[in-house]
């Protein structure tokens, strides 16, 4: 059985113009440091990574709930990365 690391954003997001600028600077920081990644993909709806687990941010934050990964030895590092960037941004909004 695979161990499995992630946070939850509580309360959701609601739809207010300070909110999302700031989900805007979170996925932003998230694209710049993934940028070099093969394992990250952009489009218009949200980053996926391919890796087990295949966890995926929206791009619209209204849409985001949780973000989690299937932890390898070499895989666990995204999860603490993007937990500390939404931190930043969105305080004890995020549990996990």
């Amino acid at each position: 059985m695979a161990d499995y690391a992630g946070f939850d954003m509580v309360p959701r997001l609601h739809r207010s113009v300070e909110l999302h600028e700031k989900w805007e600077q979170f996925i932003n920081e998230i694209v710049t440091e993934y940028s070099e990644d093969p394992d990250v993909r952009v489009n218009n709806r949200y980053i996926a990574f391919d890796i087990p687990g295949n966890p995926q941010l929206p791009i619209e934050g209204t849409e985001f709930t949780s973000f989690g990964v299937l932890l390898t030895p070499s895989r666990g590092g995204y999860v603490d990365v993007i937990k500390r960037y939404a931190t930043h941004f969105f305080g004890t909004r995020i549990r996990g």
